[in-house]
């Protein structure tokens, strides 16, 4: 009969935590990229559209406050955004200049 001395159970235990830790990475890193992959499934992104349709689908919003925080959402969106539309929904809702 084979004895085992405390050290030898030690770095089997050691051994097992090291593997178990790299199986929680392995883990949450995988599931990280599902998550992802789900997400961007379900929200495509918005250089999907054409950019020359930008300024024709926000021309549609009444409120200069949608253009705004439009405006605030994304690059894309703010260069989209021009003078003329501003005007033309400041002038259609008749907001008062500030």
């Amino acid at each position: 009969m084979t004895t085992r001395s405390k050290r030898d159970f030690t770095q089997c235990n050691q051994s097992f935590d090291n593997i178990l830790e790299e199986a929680e990475k392995t883990r949450s890193r995988l599931a990280k990229e599902r998550r992802k992959e789900n997400w961007l499934r379900s929200h495509p992104p918005v250089e999907t559209l054409p950019y020359c349709l930008l300024p024709h689908i926000l021309s549609y919003l009444d409120s200069c406050k949608d253009l705004y925080t439009l405006s605030l959402c994304s690059k894309s969106f703010r260069q989209a955004i021009t003078p003329e539309m501003v005007v033309r929904s400041a002038i259609f809702q008749g907001e008062k200049a500030q």
